[in-house]
């Protein structure tokens, strides 16, 4: 028998090495699927923990969390290219003959990108990149999206902010050979030449080639040597301008240094300091490399909207470090590859690969206008007929080791223009041009918020009590007093500076406001309920072209807890309300501008203002409104439950307890009425009142039952239905209580 048991082992073994063999034969042959059939997979090209990856992925999250796509999940496989260009290839290669992925995210670099699209665009994959901004990348290839602008338009706008903002006469250029580098050079001298600015040098490298740290300390000797290399563009990616800037600091260089997307993040001051510096930088500030340099990004978090500073809190609340523009962008990518998921109806089956892929090209190119753009946490997205997002350029100074957005910014015209002259406007430096687009230059204000105090929280009326330290800041002069107070409760005026201080290029007031404000309080989940108080104004006589209001990083340190120090100066004045988040943000409010204008009547103009907006979110003491409130409901609540265990007999006495309990909610009910506006839907309270009444009528109901059937003792069947009843309400009651009280914590307090 053993021997015969040792051969079936055998046997069977045998049998199941062969079954594996088989298929993982038929796995490499691609004759069976290698995926489950209950997910949709996409691919990004980064390193684990790498901020394309994490942007991803914590879209991907959120969408699993809620249910995935019709049921299924999207799963996420990470392929590291390394950021060379072989590699790129044969990941992608990999990618397209694995036949998983609906969808690419990636690369970073632009040459990898490059690379990497050949082969998606062999296979019919559809590709999205959140930071390859080289022309190339989507030029010719009508599967690659880009959710950010290109190399061509950010060189240009960087010519003519050298130009028209900084006011330098000449530049020096130094390029990496690679496409972002050398395209990024070759757009700028091109358009700095258009601008008659003097191109007094351009070097070039190749880290590919060489002694790469040689090549820099080369360049970096030949711009010492020249008499005045004007600003200093660096068209190279990030880890290159570290060395770089870090050379030309070290050598007592104070040159201007401008660069673009791959320096335009905050990450780029601490590589820089992660050193200290050996010798003074501009301005005396040692350590400070970074002091002064002027970059592009595709999201500078000052300026950004709500949904980005959202973004930026879970993301760091996710990883333990703020996130730079790469993770937002391709949290943009993901959350629009999503969408073409769900809108295209891609069915992620093997039969369906080759379709979905195509339905999910077709609906990304279908997202060709304003009015089919999505609008992510970088703003409005839609795509040009490369595949290049039609994006406006941010552009940053590093000051005091903060990125922040620069003291002009320039925005494309839009709105009302049947009437301007834009030739006279650009003969007055009104406007420049570039790429045949008119560009405005807009004036930042960096403005900033101080809270004293919230109080006088009126939940009829929806509204609330704040008083406030508010300071703005610019570079040219500014009538303040001029804002709108879009949601105050009457005409609130900010009155005389409290402060102020006017330099050559520096004007600073500041103001205390005092004001009743008003908003719109969602009260479904009353008294467990969370609201938003909200304080917004803007500007009304200028749009957003020409002044944009921005949160002032360098006046409200960043990294300090505003809540916490809110809690501590306990500046929320009400014992029932705590403080559970605080913001301020910038966004726009848009106003129809066509004025009746006859060019205009059958079209939708509007004209879009900066707004500047704070938001402080409160939540009430549950457990101290509880206690107040709650506890008489509880006594009511365990008075109906005394009818099930009184006599039958003592009916008047059970219908008085049932009648008093119901009259008392009642009476609640009606105070309740009065504390609230007159609102169209239930509250959460209203419901406990509901349960209430439901359960005081059942008891009186079984009091009279009871009572009946105790008249007919010889009617078994009436005696039987009478105890079923007292027992049914002895039993259920307490559970469908505990199961109400159950139900109430999940619901709204967990």
């Amino acid at each position: 028998m053993r021997i015969l048991r040792s051969k079936k082992t055998k046997i069977a073994a045998l049998v199941s090495l062969v079954a594996a063999i088989t298929y993982l034969a038929l796995f490499a042959l691609g004759t069976m699927p290698p995926y489950r059939t209950d997910a949709i997979y996409v691919a990004v090209i980064d390193e684990e923990g790498g901020e394309t990856a994490n942007g991803v992925r914590m879209l991907l999250d959120q969408v699993n969390q809620a249910g995935g796509i019709n049921g299924k999940k999207v799963e996420m496989q990470v392929f590291d290219d390394g950021k060379k260009e072989d590699a790129a290839a044969a990941k992608a290669l990999e990618i397209a003959e694995q036949g998983k992925a609906l969808l690419v995210f990636g690369h970073e670099y632009s040459s990898t990108s490059i690379k990497g699209g050949e082969v998606y665009k062999r296979y019919g994959i559809p590709a999205i990149s959140g930071s390859a901004t080289a022309r190339e990348v989507t030029f010719h290839n009508d599967w690659y999206f880009r959710v950010i602008f290109n190399n061509s338009l950010q060189a240009a706008i960087m010519a003519n902010y050298i130009d028209d903002v900084l006011g330098e006469e000449g530049v020096t250029i130094i390029f990496d050979h690679r496409a972002y580098g050398k395209s990024l050079a070759e757009a700028f001298e091109q358009e700095a030449l258009s601008l008659g600015l003097d191109v007094r040098g351009k070097f070039g490298y190749d880290p590919r080639e060489g002694d790469l740290d040689q090549a820099l300390a080369g360049i970096v000797d030949q711009i010492a040597s020249m008499e005045a290399p004007g600003a200093v563009f660096l068209a190279v990616q990030g880890t290159e301008a570290v060395v770089l800037v870090r050379s030309i600091r070290d050598r007592g260089l104070d040159h201007l240094l401008v660069g673009a997307d791959s320096i335009g993040v905050q990450s780029f001051d601490s590589d820089l300091n992660a050193e200290p510096q050996t010798s003074g930088g501009p301005g005396g500030i040692t350590g400070a490399y970074s002091e002064g340099i002027y970059a592009t990004a595709p999201l500078i978090f000052d300026v950004a909207n709500q949904s980005a500073q959202d973004f930026r809190r879970e993301y760091t609340r996710l990883y333990g470090e703020e996130p730079g523009w790469i993770a937002a962008t391709h949290y943009d990518a993901a959350t629009i590859a999503v969408q073409a998921f769900q809108m295209a109806g891609v069915e992620g089956t093997p039969s369906s690969m080759q379709e979905d892929r195509r339905k999910i090209r077709d609906y990304l190119a279908g997202l060709d206008s304003p009015d089919r753009s999505f609008r992510g946490t970088t703003g409005p997205i839609y795509f040009d007929q490369h595949g290049d997002a039609i994006k406006s350029v941010p552009v940053g100074v590093f000051k005091n080791q903060r990125f922040i957005s620069g003291p002009t910014q320039f925005q494309p015209v839009s709105g009302v223009t049947a009437d301007r002259d834009f030739e006279q406007e650009l003969k007055d430096g009104r406007v420049i041009k570039t790429g045949g687009q008119y560009i405005e230059k807009a004036m930042v204000v960096y403005t900033g918020m101080e809270i004293n105090k919230v109080r006088d929280i009126n939940i009829k009326e929806s509204s609330y009590f704040m008083d406030f330290y508010i300071w703005f800041r610019s570079n040219s002069e500014f009538q303040a007093e001029a804002i709108e107070f879009t949601n105050a409760d009457s005409n609130l005026e900010l009155g005389d500076p409290i402060t102020e201080e006017i330099t050559e290029d520096t004007v600073y007031r500041a103001y205390r406001v005092k004001g009743v404000f008003k908003d719109e309080f969602a009260l479904n989940n009353y008294p467990f309920d969370q609201h938003t108080l909200t304080m917004q104004f803007h500007y009304p006589g200028i749009t957003r072209e020409h002044l944009i209001f921005v949160r002032d990083e360098l006046g409200m340190d960043p990294s300090a807890d505003l809540l916490v120090d809110l809690k501590q100066r306990r500046a929320l004045d009400g014992p029932e309300w705590d403080f559970n988040q605080v913001d301020f943000f910038q966004d726009t409010v848009e106003i129809d501008t066509r004025l009746g204008h006859p060019d205009l009547l059958d079209s939708k103009t509007v004209a879009e203002f900066s707004r500047f907006n704070s938001t402080i979110q409160i939540e009430r003491k549950t457990a101290s409104y509880s206690i107040k409130n709650l506890t008489p409901l509880l006594l009511l609540v365990g008075m109906a439950y005394l009818m099930f265990f009184m006599r039958p007999d003592q009916i008047a006495v059970r219908i008085g307890i049932g009648t008093t309990v119901f009259l008392a909610t009642a009476f609640f009910s009606v105070r309740l009425s009065n504390e609230l506006p007159n609102i169209g839907y239930l509250v959460a309270m209203e419901y406990l009142f509901i349960a209430l009444y439901v359960l005081s009528l059942f008891g009186i109901f079984v009091s009279i039952v009871s009572f009946v059937g105790e008249q007919k003792t010889g009617d078994a069947k009436q005696m039987l239905i009478m105890r079923l009843l007292i027992y049914g309400g002895k039993v259920g009651y307490p559970i469908v209580v505990l199961a109400g009280g159950v139900a109430i914590i999940w619901y709204y307090l967990l």
